[in-house]
Order: C-alpha cells, then structure tokens, then sequence
C-alpha cells in the first residue's frame, strides 16, 4: 500500500509536487543551514526559492513500482507554501492531526501505463481517461485541492490483476483511513475477460465490484464512479431489463428475455452492446 498517488519515475519532482498537492504529507520545517524561514522574504512566485524547506517524513511512499524511496535521497526535501506547513506543538514537535476526509484510491499499478488518450474522435479531453495519471493529477490538483486545501489524506493501492484485489483485506485497510469521512474512488476498467499486463487499467469485474462492497461494509463510501451495486447495474447492462417494465418498452423484453413478442417486430437491424466492456469494445450489429 502506498501513500502517494501519482508517483512517476521518470518524473521524481512532480511526485513530490503530487504528494505536497494531496495534503498528506508528514512534514517537518527543516532549516536552510543557519537560516530560519523569514516570511518578510517570501515570494509567492518563488516558493522553491523563499519558502519553508521541509523534510517528506511519511514512512509509507513508495513509486508505482513497488520500489520504496529511499529517505536519503535529496528528493525529500522541498520548499513549500508557508499554508502547506503544519506548525509544531508547544514541544517542538509536529503535530498529528486529523484529515477531515481520507481519499482510498485504488488504481491501475502494472508495469504498462493507462494512455490518457486526450485527442481525437475517441479521446477524453484534456483531463486523459479515468484511469490515467493526469486524471487523477487534474482531481486532486484542481478539484479537491482547491476545495479542501491540506485537510485531507490519500491512501492508494496499486494494482495489477484481480489476484491483488482478492489479497485486500477491507477491515485492516479500513482501519489506515484516519479521517471520520472515508470515501473510495475505484479508478479501474471492471471487464468479464481475464486481464493481463498487456490491457493496462483492466481488471475482472468480479474482484472489483466485490472489494467496492466490502469496503462499503467497512464504511468507506464508494464516491467514484458509483455505489458498487449501482456501478454493477450499469456495467452489466441490466438496466436495460429493468426498462421492459415500462408499457412503450415491452417489445424490448420480449427480444432481451427470449419470450414471443406480442407482435411482429418493427426493427429488425440494430446494434448491441454487450456487458462489462468499454469504449468500442463488444459492439455487435444484429440483423
């Protein structure tokens, strides 16, 4: 379990950014040699250069790879806003806190990355797909940091087939969230085919919707995408029997259930989309 939610190898700086964005980082003032922070000095434009420089203290960051950082690295110290640094106790010691909200983010960690497919007919817009890196980047950062600011924490786990969902123990994970309000976001592509390495993002909607429920028992509340069995009507395409109870869509059960249809059926060509698959996938044109 790692305690970061955007690291990038090839991008070390940017993790930090996203770890000092998420609002759950541990962090201690470091002094600069002799100096003490002066806030007669600071720059809003020159925070790397005029603020607090801090030292990264969570003892849980590791990269999407599974590799822990190493606290020796220089990578652990950054200049941050004076509003992104908690004051110390009476003591000299940090304060704990408590987040008003903890973030369990559970998401795509194979070898290959999600392509955020930003452009063309089939893309996603500027924010990539919802499984992606800048997703998740384009959440924190300009959605969640903005509204909450640092009071909250993010808890991810990193992925890469069903059989590390099913090593998910839902009580023990549970018990990590800190805040009183807990909430899942479940950035995965739920599929009914066995997921490999070559489908990033993709994974058996089985073990999925079954660790959403699970969590949901512990109270962590499925925020994203939905209610795990409101996400499981959805992706098997069951709503489309429920809509058969509707007089005008009678015909429509007699085609989805297998029974004679009252009448001669009108349309006689059509496309199908079958459940548990995404974008173009498993669309099929009857006739």
């Amino acid at each position: 379990y790692s305690s970061e939610y955007s690291t990038m190898k090839t991008q070390p700086r940017q993790a930090l950014d996203a770890f000092k964005q998420a609002g759950l980082s541990a962090m201690e003032p470091f002094k600069r040699g002799d100096e003490d922070f002066d806030p007669a000095s600071f720059d809003e434009k020159r925070v790397r250069e005029t603020g607090i420089l801090c030292e990264y203290q969570h003892p849980f960051w590791y990269t999407r790879d599974g590799d822990r950082m190493h606290p020796d690295s220089d990578l652990f110290f950054e200049s941050n806003h004076p509003m992104q640094v908690r004051r110390c106790d009476m003591n000299g010691l940090p304060h704990p806190g408590v987040p008003d909200v903890s973030f369990l983010v559970v998401r795509w960690g194979g070898e290959e990355e999600v392509d955020p497919v930003m452009d063309g007919s089939g893309g996603w817009g500027s924010a990539g797909s919802c499984v992606s890196n800048r997703y998740l980047i384009t959440l924190f950062e300009e959605q969640v940091w903005p509204r909450l600011g640092p009071t909250y924490e993010v808890l991810t786990v990193f992925v890469r087939d069903a059989r590390d969902l099913e090593r998910i123990h839902a009580p023990f994970l549970s018990t990590k969230l800190r805040a009183r309000n807990k909430v899942g976001l479940y950035h995965l592509w739920p599929v009914d085919f066995q997921d490999n390495p070559t489908a990033p993002g993709f994974i058996h909607c089985d073990a999925t919707l079954n660790l959403m429920a699970q969590m949901e028992g512990c109270g962590v509340i499925s925020r994203f995408p939905h209610h795990s069995h409101v996400y499981k009507m959805l992706l098997s395409k069951d709503w489309m029997c429920h809509l058969c109870l509707m007089p005008d869509l009678k015909q429509m059960r007699a085609a989805t259930m297998g029974t004679p249809a009252p009448g001669p059926l009108e349309q006689t060509t059509g496309v199908a989309k079958l459940g548990f698959s995404w974008e173009a996938m498993d669309v099929r044109k009857f006739k």
